[in-house]
């Protein structure tokens, strides 16, 4: 972590005297540095990519608040590491956060859309934590929100996410014994 946090610190310190640089450069070190732990987090290294993820807050609420993008990036990264971590109690709170601010941020059209992604995937990713509980109707719940969501704005079945939802959803009424819903939801 500290090793981030020095690029954090380096990085920062220089750029706040010049002004309107200053909002490019801090986006690209918290981009950066949100890049950097999701890739961290794709290569299995969970530790590292939260010590990363972490290191990105203080810029972020620095420069931004924690009604802004970054933060919401941050909420959803974070959210799913401790997710995977198992750390199911904690996780829960920031991918509820990560989803709220999300519909907030969705203020124009072009917003709207682009959010509307993010605010599936958080479904999607908050359902896999309900269903780890156990807590079936809230993860059928928010499948169903997710996919509700995708077949009204992002396209529907021809969207990526879309199969992946159904599956899932048919894996909660597998786990429930509703096998005809199960075969209902892989016939969409």
């Amino acid at each position: 972590m500290k090793k981030y946090r020095l690029f954090t610190l380096l990085l920062s310190f220089p750029i706040l005297s010049f002004g309107q640089v200053v909002d490019s450069s801090i986006v690209k070190l918290v981009d950066s540095l949100i890049n950097v732990s999701v890739t961290e987090f794709n290569q299995g290294n969970l530790q590292q990519a939260l010590d990363v993820v972490e290191s990105s807050l203080e810029p972020i609420q620095q420069h931004f608040g924690k009604r802004s993008v970054e933060y919401r990036n941050y909420l959803r990264v974070k959210g799913t590491i401790i997710l995977i971590q198992k750390k199911l109690t904690e996780a829960e709170p920031l991918l509820t956060e990560a989803l709220q601010l999300s519909k907030e941020l969705s203020t124009t059209l072009e917003k709207k859309q682009y959010e509307s992604k993010i605010q599936v995937e958080i479904l999607n990713v908050l359902a896999i934590l309900y269903k780890s509980q156990q807590r079936f109707e809230k993860a059928e719940k928010s499948y169903l929100q997710a996919l509700d969501q995708t077949e009204k704005e992002l396209g529907g079945p021809q969207h990526d996410l879309y199969a992946k939802i159904i599956g899932n959803l048919a894996n909660v009424y597998i786990e429930t014994g509703e096998f005809e819903l199960a075969e209902k939801s892989h016939l969409k």
